[in-house]
């Protein structure tokens, strides 16, 4: 009996498809017939409908979380502290109700192992459309010119919300065409001096404006050549090393004159060495324990809490001057509210004329 469940969970996480209610699943392609995954990542009977809208939008938000922890570290928590499911997904409701986006249960499966695969430069945690724009399961309906309330209503364009929202489907320009500052550029390339241009690839040319293609792990290097990312030897910046390595302090009590060294990210709960700037993204190493502890909550201290010039900010909310004239983690403003720098306004809104104005409308 043991042999044989063994046997069965092997065949499902190789991919094969089992037909028991509550079986292990990643997906629906696992749980064929009347069964779908569900949050639980347990088959369950039933196939998806639209009743399972809500959830589906929440696993989708998970699975993106999951991969830009592969991605960039950070952990899958962290990144869903910052991008909240249910700030997310009652503007994917409220456009599926509105008809400007369609969707189809069906394909939930297929949308599920596209993000799990999604290439690393390509995943982003901003609410722009940063999942449903490659998720088959939701399918844009609204064409150039249309009203839209996020860039994943438009079909082949965004949605420009600089205004107001709701917005309007513009048209994505393609390289080679002029663009503003308030256009946006087809896929693979990027507005430099008022024309959309290719990102440059490995060995080609390339500045602090026209960046190396992010798909190809590559970095402007010194000569203004894109160079592959480092993963030992001395760096500049994070972005120098490669992914699964950050820029870290090679002597923290130097502080800013510290030598600097492409060296292996340091995980949650990990040992490090305060002031050495050697944890994952979102994480910052805790000179009590001297190990890699997640950014602090609303209402926590942020900055330089441990006096080693370790830089702590928050998660899912931001580090502003507070009473006594200390740091500490608050909630963004709200839009219409006053703003000086884009992380002002937290992840649903943009900092556009000091006013912070929503990039989802509900």
């Amino acid at each position: 009996m043991r042999a044989g469940m063994v046997g069965l969970l092997g065949l499902l996480w190789l991919g094969c498809s089992v037909q028991v209610a509550g079986a292990p699943c990643n997906d629906d392609l696992q749980c064929p017939g009347q069964l779908h995954c569900g949050l639980e990542r347990t088959c369950k009977e039933g196939a998806r409908s639209q009743e399972l809208l809500a959830e589906s939008c929440r696993m989708a938000v998970e699975e993106m979380a999951m991969r830009a922890d592969t991605c960039f570290g950070g952990t899958a928590e962290g990144y869903l502290h910052a991008v909240d499911p249910t700030q997310v997904c009652p503007s994917v409701e409220a456009s599926v109700r509105a008809g400007r986006l369609e969707f189809q249960p069906s394909m939930f499966g297929t949308c599920l192992r596209s993000l799990r695969e999604l290439p690393c430069g390509q995943v982003s945690m901003g609410l722009d459309g940063f999942l449903l724009n490659e998720c088959a399961a939701f399918v844009p309906r609204v064409e150039e010119g249309g009203e839209c309330g996020n860039s994943a209503e438009c079909n082949e364009g965004w949605c420009r919300t600089a205004n107001t929202c709701p917005g309007t489907c513009a048209r994505l320009i393609p390289a080679g065409r002029a663009c503003t500052a308030t256009d946006r550029c087809m896929p693979g390339s990027i507005c430099v001096s008022g024309t959309c241009r290719q990102y440059p690839g490995a060995g080609e040319a390339c500045t602090s404006d026209l960046k190396c293609n992010p798909d190809s792990n590559i970095v402007c290097g010194p000569e203004g050549r894109c160079v592959q990312r480092r993963t030992s030897g001395t760096c500049k910046a994070n972005d120098d090393c490669a992914t699964g390595y950050l820029c870290v302090r090679t002597q923290p009590a130097a502080k800013d004159k510290s030598p600097l060294e492409c060296r292996p990210t340091k995980r949650l709960d990990e040992p490090c060495v305060p002031g050495a700037r050697e944890c994952e993204l979102l994480h910052y190493c805790d000179s009590a324990t001297s190990r890699c502890r997640p950014w602090p909550t609303q209402g926590s201290a942020c900055g330089d809490v441990n006096g080693t010039d370790e830089l702590v900010l928050c998660s899912g909310t931001l580090c502003f001057l507070g009473g006594g004239l200390q740091l500490i983690c608050l909630a963004p403003a709200a839009p219409g509210e006053g703003c000086v720098f884009p992380q002002d306004c937290g992840p649903t809104a943009a900092c556009r004329q000091n006013v912070c104005t929503p990039t989802w409308c509900r």
